[in-house]
């Protein structure tokens, strides 16, 4: 039944990754999806660090926040900003995603070993 606990997640992952999007992203710089992926990755280290046990990760870990983060997404956008000439906002997005998201990935860690 794991399966399940993931297909739950899942959609309330999406449904708030959606939600946030929409309410941060104001202009042309996709801020709503990088602001979804830096806390996405600060969760999963708590998650893999407080290791709540199979059927909590499952909910948690592959489901909501592998339906609340996407690196699909990034690419998308950053893509996206690269072809309408905005390489620079491109690697913006693309720096300000992954070296943070690292970190908040690493300090959810700490946090979730400490709980």
């Amino acid at each position: 039944m794991s399966w399940v606990a993931v297909a739950l997640g899942a959609g309330a992952g999406a449904a708030a990754r959606h939600l946030l999007d929409r309410a941060v992203t104001r202009g042309r710089f996709p801020a709503g999806i990088l602001a979804v992926n830096l806390l996405g990755s600060l969760l999963a280290g708590v998650v893999a660090g407080a290791a709540p046990g199979p059927r909590v990760t499952d909910l948690l870990a592959v489901g909501l926040l592998g339906g609340f983060t996407t690196a699909s997404t990034l690419a998308v956008d950053v893509l996206r900003l690269h072809r309408d000439g905005r390489g620079g906002l491109a690697l913006l997005d693309l720096a300000l995603s992954v070296g943070p998201g690292l970190v908040l990935a690493a300090t959810g860690l700490v946090l979730g070993r400490a709980v």
